[in-house]
C-alpha cells in the first residue's frame, strides 16, 4: 500500500471513531433526560485545562465532550483540537439532525418489534408542556418475547398538538407517526 492509502484509511478509522463518540454522548444525554444544550452552546470547544466546567454554561452535551478530554480521550482531544470548525459534529443543527435519527431508529425497531408481537394495543395520552400546549402522545403496549420470556413493553411511537385537526397535522407530526 501507498503511504497516501494508508494515511486515507488511518484518517478514516480515527474520524468514525469520532463520530461514534458523538453519537453516543447523544444517547446518553437522551437515555439519561440530560437536555443538551446550554446558555452558550456555539463556538469553539476549548479544552479548560484542568478544569472541565467552561466560564459559560454552554451546554451538558460540550461538558460531556470536554470531560472525557479530561480523561485522557487523546483521539478526541485531538480532533477537537485539529478537525475544521465544519467537521466537529457538535453544533446544533448537527446535534437536531442525529436526534431524528436516533429517534427513527428507535421508532424503526418499536415497529419491527410490534409487529412480531403476539398482541399490542394503542395507549393515547394528553399531556401539557412548557408552552402549555396539550399533545398527545401515542404509545404501542406489546408483549415481546426476551431472553427469560414474554415481558410487557409499552413505548412511544408518536405526539403531536391534540388540538390539530387530523386533516391540519404539521410535516413534522406526520413524520413522528407510524
Amino acid at each position: 500500500m501507498n503511504g497516501a492509502l494508508v494515511s486515507a484509511i488511518i484518517t478514516l478509522q480515527y474520524q468514525t471513531r469520532y463520530y461514534r463518540i458523538i453519537v453516543e454522548t447523544i444517547k446518553l444525554c437522551g437515555a439519561q433526560n440530560i437536555p443538551l444544550r446550554g446558555h452558550r452552546d456555539d463556538g469553539k470547544l476549548d479544552n479548560q485545562g484542568p478544569n472541565v466546567v467552561a466560564a459559560e454554561n454552554d451546554g451538558n452535551f460540550r461538558h460531556l465532550l470536554r470531560y472525557r478530554v479530561q480523561g485522557g480521550d487523546s483521539l478526541l482531544q485531538r480532533l477537537v483540537e485539529t478537525a475544521p470548525r465544519n467537521a466537529k459534529y457538535t453544533s446544533k443543527q448537527i446535534q437536531n439532525e442525529l436526534i431524528g435519527t436516533i429517534g427513527e431508529l428507535i421508532k424503526s425497531e418499536t415497529v419491527r418489534k410490534v409487529n412480531t408481537a403476539r398482541v399490542w394495543c394503542l395507549i393515547a395520552d394528553e399531556t401539557t408542556d412548557k408552552q402549555t400546549r396539550e399533545l398527545m402522545v401515542v404509545a404501542c403496549r406489546y408483549d415481546y418475547k426476551s431472553e427469560k420470556g414474554y415481558v410487557i413493553r409499552e413505548d412511544p411511537v408518536a405526539i403531536f398538538d391534540a388540538f390539530q385537526t387530523s386533516s391540519g397535522l404539521s410535516e413534522d407530526e406526520e413524520n413522528n407517526t407510524i
